[in-house]
């Protein structure tokens, strides 16, 4: 104590000295009291006071007091200003005869002013200091500050850990407090921040060695900790998270001045291990690797961040894109990962194995799952050199079987930031060496397309499985005045149609029935944007002879054009002579016209040696319904002329077979029927049209003039509803209304 005002007082052997003025090195005495008890036996002095000044001052004071052991060294460590309160209770020794003659120290440290603290060279400023910070002779007490650091209040506790024998001890420091992300940004510029969204409270708790204050460069070991609810995690899965929920992050770590700095923790139930390099600055990922749903992480020895665990859900193709939004670059280097539903457009993979590695000039991916399995190579200039997808096999069934194809369900739309542009898509070289339907298979698959300045053109479309199919076709996927358009152009043979749709799961009577169909589609967007309401082309179809079987009803799904199972139960009960054991036809032949979500049937004709079948009309693709009208033509001019042969002799048989056909099949018309379909595809409405008014007849062609008009009113009622031609239930086949001029 120096330049002290006050009263010097004694009381018999007691010494009092009270201070109201004086400076205690840089700081000014506001308040002291100085005593001996016994000057006789003057062990100690105790001291009892406070003092002001420059928080600096204080600081310095400090390290200079009888605590300069263990904190002289934090002048160096921060940076202070504004004003700092001292108070002191001390007991100093004026001998040392025993271990009762010892330094006694009880203080605060305390701001009665705007005061801001901050650790050199971090710019992490603590302002708006309040409370206090306690000590005594053995260092820092349990002390409770509260600042502001970056605007948001935070609340710092200081409290030594429990010292061990012969050991320095240590001191314990949690900062708590709620960060946002803007303000985060603002002070820690880097590209995580803008997948991030809202707030969230932190804690972080650093441990600092008594001993290790002194020392050149302040070592510290950190851990900081969140649960970061209210902060939104626009990331695709596994990462990605809602405001409200819970994802506890845990972030340990060393710092060591000049040293390589480690990082561990956890993510939710992803464990990870990072090393950056030591140096001055920030520095990239040297190593590192996440572990999903596993607690190994162990630190790769290749350089990069690397990948490994298992996943419930993935989805690669948002991933991909974030990483051209970023310009592809990245410390990812390999990847080896299970995860049961790995996301793909308008469907998913099961159970798949995914493991990726970086090379020199792109990534090599291997995938195996329950659906495929082979390799891909992914160019980082993809418009010079192919995407190259290498499948030993895939199964189309569970792929695009079903409205929510396997396990990935339908995806949500693409933002129009997402959406995809022909213009820089890969040039493509697919082969699937196994092409199956579930148990089926459909031969070898093959695709090319190549890049041009205005999207990609499919120069070969190639499905070689014969003899079951054939496909071979062209396309484009372009941008044009009208957005992007995809254009395909196909050619189809097969041998069996009908064992072809029964191997893609489909309702098919069709039997032993070679096809070829021709399409020409497009629709709006890229290939992965097929959508039916879209969907404009047409389509030729011939199918050469062949049957229909007598298949049972709800058997597979439904084709969905027309439906010929249905159709041929309804109208056997008209034609059992024709229908009952298979209808035989010699030729199926028409085109389909598709536009606005609908496909017309643009004269669709089955010939046969006992009837022709030739159906018009519609199929609405979006609601599954059929409107068409379908006319039956049984060929009954040779058997009536056969018949006029037996009964009025051969030239009255050859003068009706003659008149049948030079008017054209006037004979056969006279035997038509016609029905109206309509409804769903699985279960249409077949009613059965009024017979048509074929006029007078000359006479000898009937065996009865009453009887022939009775015979055609029968005819010209309409189907009573619940009737089978009605599409009700099918009661027990009655006799047909006579016929007279066919019998």
């Amino acid at each position: 104590f120096e330049s002290v005002d006050g009263v010097l007082r004694f009381a018999n052997a007691r010494m009092e000295i009270d201070a109201t003025a004086g400076r205690l090195l840089d700081l000014s005495v506001r308040d002291a009291e100085l005593v001996i008890p016994d000057v006789r036996d003057a062990r100690a002095i105790l001291v009892e006071g406070s003092a002001i000044g420059a928080f600096g001052d204080a600081v310095a004071f400090l390290a200079r007091s009888p605590l300069k052991e263990r904190l002289g060294a934090i002048p160096e460590r921060f940076e202070v200003t504004g004003m700092a309160r001292i108070d002191l209770s001390m007991s100093v020794p004026l001998r040392r005869r025993g271990p009762e003659d010892r330094l006694g120290l009880d203080g605060a440290l305390s701001w009665p002013g705007p005061a801001s603290l901050a650790p050199s060279g971090t710019g992490l400023q603590l302002s708006t200091l309040d409370g206090g910070l306690r000590f005594s002779q053995r260092g820092l007490e349990r002390s409770e500050i509260q600042a502001v650091l970056w605007g948001s209040p935070v609340t710092v506790v200081v409290e030594p850990e429990p010292v061990e024998e012969g050991q320095p001890g240590s001191t314990r420091l949690t900062l708590s407090g709620s960060a946002s992300v803007d303000t985060l940004a603002r002070q820690l510029p880097g590209p995580l921040w803008g997948h991030l969204r809202g707030a969230s409270p932190w804690r972080l708790d650093l441990k600092i060695a008594n001993d290790a204050i002194a020392r050149p460069g302040l070592p510290l070991d950190f851990v900081l900790s969140s649960d970061l609810r209210g902060l939104a995690v626009e990331l695709p899965a596994p990462l990605g998270k809602g405001r409200g929920a819970a994802r506890p992050l845990r972030l340990a770590g060393s710092y060591r001045p000049g040293e390589d700095q480690r990082l561990s923790g956890r993510y939710g139930d992803a464990a990870f291990r990072l090393l950056f390099p030591g140096g001055e600055g920030p520095a990239a990922l040297q190593r590192g690797v996440i572990a999903f749903g596993s607690d190994d992480a162990s630190l790769p020895r290749s350089a990069g961040l690397h990948l490994a665990g298992r996943l419930a859900e993935l989805d690669p193709l948002a991933w991909a894109r974030l990483s051209a939004g970023a310009g592809g670059t990245g410390p990812l280097r390999s990847a080896d990962l299970r995860v049961e539903r790995l996301r793909l457009p308008k469907a998913g993979l099961t159970d798949a194995r995914l493991r990726l590695e970086r090379t020199a000039d792109g990534w090599e991916i291997g995938v195996e799952s329950q659906e495929l399995a082979g390799r891909l190579s992914v160019p980082d200039r993809p418009r010079s050199r192919p995407l190259k997808v290498q499948l030993e096999r895939l199964d189309l069934r569970p792929l695009v079987g079903g409205p929510r194809a396997a396990a990935g369900g339908d995806p949500e739309p693409a933002r129009d930031g997402e959406r995809l542009d022909p213009r820089r898509s890969h040039t493509l070289d697919l082969s699937v060496e196994r092409l199956r339907w579930g148990d089926d298979g459909l031969g070898r698959l093959s695709l090319g397309a190549t890049a041009h300045a205005d999207g990609l053109v499919f120069s070969e479309i190639g499905l070689d499985g014969s003899p079951l199919v054939k496909v071979t076709g062209t396309g484009r996927w372009v941008v044009d005045g009208d957005g992007q358009t995809t254009r395909i152009g196909l050619a189809a043979v097969g041998e069996d149609l009908g064992e072809l749709l029964r191997h893609l799961g489909y309702e098919s009577p069709l039997d032993q029935a070679p096809a070829r169909a021709e399409l020409q589609l497009s629709w709006p967007g890229g290939p992965g944007s097929l959508a039916l309401p879209a969907l404009a082309g047409s389509a030729e179809i011939e199918i050469g002879k062949g049957s229909l079987l007598d298949v049972e009803p709800g058997v597979g799904r439904m084709l969905g054009i027309l439906n010929l199972n249905a159709l041929q139960r309804r109208l056997s009960l008209d034609f059992s002579d024709l229908f009952q054991a298979g209808y035989s036809f010699e030729r199926i032949h028409g085109s389909l016209a598709i536009a606005d979500g609908e496909a017309d049937l643009l004269d669709l004709v089955i010939e046969g040696p006992s009837a022709e079948i030739r159906i018009e009309g519609k199929t609405d693709l979006v609601a599954q319904e059929l409107e068409q009208v379908v006319t039956v033509t049984p060929s009954l001019g040779t058997g009536v002329a056969l018949a006029g042969a037996v009964a009025g002799g051969p030239v009255v048989g050859a003068a009706v077979l003659i008149a049948d056909k030079v008017s054209g099949g006037a004979v056969d018309r006279l035997g038509s029927y016609q029905y109206d379909v309509t409804g769903p595809w699985t279960e249409p409405r077949i009613v059965r049209r009024p017979r048509l008014e074929t006029g007078a007849l000359a006479p000898g062609f009937l065996s009865g003039e009453g009887q022939a008009g009775a015979g055609r009113a029968a005819a010209q009622r309409p189907a009573e509803a619940g009737s089978p031609a009605a599409g009700g239930a099918e009661p027990a086949q009655s006799e047909p209304a006579p016929n007279f001029f066919l019998d």
